[in-house]
C-alpha cells in the first residue's frame, strides 16, 4: 500500500492469496479507486464482519453480493463516488447492525427489506434518498 494510494486492486494488496480468516477490512481515507467487486468478497472473504472502505474514490455500484456474506454486520461505504441504488440483496442473509452510505451520488430509496432486518440500528444515506425504516437517520 505504497503512499496509500491504491487504485482498482484494492484487496489484492490486502491479501496475495485465498483468506478464509478475514473479518475485518478497514481501508478508510486511503485514495482508493475503482469498483468494488462482489464475488471476490464472497469467495476470499466468507468471514468478513466489518467492511469499511470510507471516504475513498470508489466508483460503481454497491454490489448486492454484500448481503450474501452472511456474518457481515457493518458496511461502511460513506463519502466515496457510488451510483445506482441501494440494493435490496443487501438483506439477504447479512445480520447488518450499521449501514453507511452517504455522501456518495446514490438516487431512489432505502429498500424495503432492510427495514426488516431485526438486528439492523442504523442507515445513513443522504437527505434526497427517501427511507421510511425507523433506523434511517
Amino acid at each position: 500500500m505504497e503512499a496509500n494510494h491504491i487504485v482498482h486492486t484494492y484487496l489484492t494488496s490486502v491479501c496475495v492469496s485465498h483468506c478464509v480468516f478475514v473479518v475485518f477490512i478497514t481501508l478508510e481515507s486511503n485514495q482508493i479507486g475503482g469498483q468494488l467487486d462482489g464475488p471476490k468478497l464472497l469467495t476470499e472473504y466468507p468471514e468478513l464482519k466489518d467492511l469499511n472502505l470510507g471516504i475513498n474514490k470508489l466508483t460503481g455500484t454497491i454490489p448486492p453480493e454484500l448481503g450474501s456474506l452472511l456474518e457481515l454486520v457493518q458496511i461502511i461505504l460513506d463519502n466515496n463516488k457510488l451510483t445506482g441504488t441501494i440494493p435490496a440483496a443487501l438483506a439477504d442473509g447479512a445480520p447488518l447492525l450499521n449501514l453507511f452510505l452517504e455522501f456518495n451520488r446514490l438516487e431512489g430509496e432505502v429498500p424495503q427489506s432492510l427495514c426488516t432486518i431485526p438486528s439492523l440500528q442504523i442507515i445513513q444515506v443522504d437527505a434526497d434518498i427517501s427511507c421510511t425504516c425507523s433506523s434511517c437517520n
